[in-house]
């Protein structure tokens, strides 16, 4: 017959998984987010301007046209992103809203990919995280 203890730690373990992992995770998610927030602060706080890049009118122009009710081409552009635009334009007119959701959306991934990883290959943890911190870090995506 198993005790009580015993019981409670093959709980545990069937419900959390092994607690090194989640300790792993932990840490791994602390750094992550710590970093992403830390990266992203600056902007949001200091200097909320979006900065247009030469090929943004190729977004406004598929994103004209699904405002317009017409079906767009997409010949300059796949439909992900100004489908993205136009969902969130659904909700806010403020581009400031459309970084916003990416940010939360990333974050939102991240976190899923970690907390994924942590569930079925937790010996791939620590290097997922390192490079989704050097990937997020880099100076690409910090000039929202």
């Amino acid at each position: 017959m198993m005790s009580v203890k015993a019981s409670c730690k093959t709980c545990y373990d069937y419900i959390f998984g092994k607690r090194q992992v989640n300790v792993r995770l932990v840490i791994c998610l602390v750094i992550v987010n710590g970093l992403f927030v830390f990266s992203r602060l600056p902007f949001f706080l200091y200097y909320p301007l979006p900065i247009a890049a030469p090929d943004t009118a190729t977004y406004f122009w598929q994103l004209e046209k699904m405002e317009q009710g017409m079906w767009p081409t997409f010949e300059f552009r796949t439909p992900d992103y100004p489908f993205f635009w136009w969902l969130c334009r659904r909700i806010s007119h403020d581009i400031l809203f459309v970084i916003y959701a990416q940010s939360a959306l990333t974050l939102f991934s991240i976190n899923l990919i970690l907390l994924l990883l942590s569930k079925y290959s937790p010996q791939y943890i620590v290097p997922a995280a390192f490079s989704l911190v050097v990937h997020m870090s880099s100076p690409t995506h910090l000039a929202i």
